[in-house]
């Protein structure tokens, strides 16, 4: 699944279908996926991706995308994602992605990176749940 040719450019990075690897939830209100992650696909710390999922009940075709915090070290072989639970149809189809289910992952994305070689203050605020 993860070779050469299952890795398009895109106008954002690149694109790839990454397989399940894992899914649960973290609290009664929150879930947690991992993914495979293609070799090539490179990011760093703060930057996201658009996940596409399928909502429709048997869609051959990713219907349904958002922006994604990573929620994992670009140092894994893996990408990791986390939601706080909803009742709208991206998020029930998060819930319900089980091993070997596939998602698209577009990116990476963000340009807000920080240089290791200046001090940084950051103030921040929101309702994102992961990094």
């Amino acid at each position: 699944m993860n070779d050469d040719s299952s890795l398009r450019k895109t106008e954002h990075g690149v694109a790839f279908v990454a397989e399940v690897l894992e899914s649960r939830p973290l609290t009664p209100t929150s879930h947690h996926i991992r993914t495979s992650r293609h070799p090539q696909f490179v990011y760093e710390p703060v930057q996201f991706t658009r996940l596409s999922l399928r909502t429709s009940e048997g869609s051959a075709r990713f219907d349904d995308s958002r922006p994604m915090s990573l929620a994992s070290s670009p140092t894994r072989d893996s990408l990791e994602y986390g939601v706080r639970v909803s009742d709208s149809p991206f998020k029930q189809a998060f819930v319900n992605l089980e091993p070997g289910d596939e998602v698209l992952v577009e990116g990476p994305r963000g340009h807000f990176i920080l240089n290791p070689e200046r001090d940084t203050v950051l103030i921040a605020g929101g309702i994102g749940i992961t990094p």
